[in-house]
This record gives structure tokens, sequence and C-alpha cells, in this order.
């Protein structure tokens, strides 16, 4: 079973003992998620779904969540399961 977890931006692949880490497909697109300016890190916009009349639908507001998680970029595995 694998656990998509950690937002780092760059390629990884590591195996220590019975622990595997390695990048998930999507890399570059998971990165340009976030903006990173002056040592500063910046959540992507927030999307917001609308249920109800008219069908439901997503849209992206002009702004980033106030609680936000970064992007999954890897997975890790323990390689007994």
């Amino acid at each position: 079973m694998d656990v998509a977890f950690l937002y780092y931006s760059s390629p990884l692949s590591l195996c220590v003992d019975k622990i595997d880490i390695r990048t998930l497909p999507g890399l570059e697109e998971a990165v340009a998620l976030v903006a990173v300016e002056a040592d500063w890190v910046y959540a992507p916009p927030q999307a917001v779904s609308h249920f109800g009349s008219g069908g439901g639908y997503i849209h992206t507001m002009p702004y980033a969540s106030r609680v936000f998680g970064l992007p999954r970029a890897h997975a890790l595995r323990h390689t007994t399961r």
C-alpha cells in the first residue's frame, strides 16, 4: 500500500531498509501549483464547489485558502506490505 504524502519540489527516490520513497507522476504540475517568492510559500488558489440549483461546478477563487495543504508529490511504502 502506498501513502501519498510530502510536498518536495524535486524528484526523490530513496530506499532505506524496508521504507521506500518515490516521486509520484505529475511532479511538475504539483510544483506549478505552489508559488514561492522571497522564501515564502503561497497556497494555490482556493477551489470552491457549488451544488444546488443549476448543477454542481467548481469555481476557482482569486485568493488562496487560509488553511491549505501542499500538493502531494511523493509516496511512502513499507516494503513488507
